[in-house]
């Protein structure tokens, strides 16, 4: 599996070699300077090296997260010869409703009862978490927020909490036309590396107030 990701990031580094780099930084708004590309994916902010393609978070050498360059060299990459940003359609579906070759059977496994649970009951350590990740808070439901995947596109984050009648829920809405930013299978693992994030950072809040007691 390893073997695998490292070849997909190979590739797209080189592939991104090849893009007009002071087009997507017209089409995508995007902060540059003679060494690097800047841009943010779920509100950290990485550095895109213009002469190696290699992405690190901004101001370190340390390596990206794997989803994170992925997502990163797909966006700069995906009709990377179009200079036009493409339009969000404001309909909000499902990874499943999308319609990928994933499909609904794989899709229904992002939202496990494991990271639901960690949330249940959780929703001031939610609204952080979410707020932290630059998420603007959505009318109805416990909680809702807007997630910037990138500061152009986001992501529907919806919460309801365990009630009397119901156990919390997590779900997940993007855009109608997100396939026309990143890949379908991208957007599979950025829903599931956001729950993974949400978990972690559960899982330390929670050992940080056992440390406290």
């Amino acid at each position: 599996m390893c073997g695998n990701s490292d070849m997909m990031e190979e590739t797209s580094r080189k592939e991104f070699l090849t893009c007009d780099q002071d087009m997507l930084i017209r089409k995508f708004g995007l902060e540059s300077d003679e060494h690097f590309l800047y841009i943010r994916f779920l509100n950290d902010e990485y550095a895109v090296d213009r002469k190696f393609g290699f992405i690190s978070p901004k101001g370190t050498a340390e390596q990206a997260p794997h989803i994170a360059k992925m997502a990163i060299y797909d966006l700069l990459c995906y009709h990377k010869d179009d200079p036009c940003l493409p339009a969000l359609s404001g309909e909000w579906k499902s990874v499943a409703d999308l319609g990928g070759i994933i499909g609904a059977s794989h899709a229904k496994r992002l939202h496990s009862d494991a990271i639901v649970g960690k949330l249940a009951g959780k929703c001031d350590f939610l609204r952080s978490a979410c707020e932290e990740r630059g998420g603007k808070a959505q009318k109805g439901g416990d909680e809702r927020y807007l997630l910037p995947v990138f500061d152009f596109f986001p992501v529907w984050f919806q919460f309801w909490d365990a009630d009397d009648e119901f156990p919390a829920d997590v779900r997940f809405l993007w855009d109608a036309n997100s396939e026309a930013f990143i890949h379908y299978e991208i957007l599979y693992y950025v829903t599931a590396h956001i729950e993974e994030l949400f978990g972690a950072q559960e899982e330390e809040t929670a050992a940080i107030g056992i440390q406290r007691i």
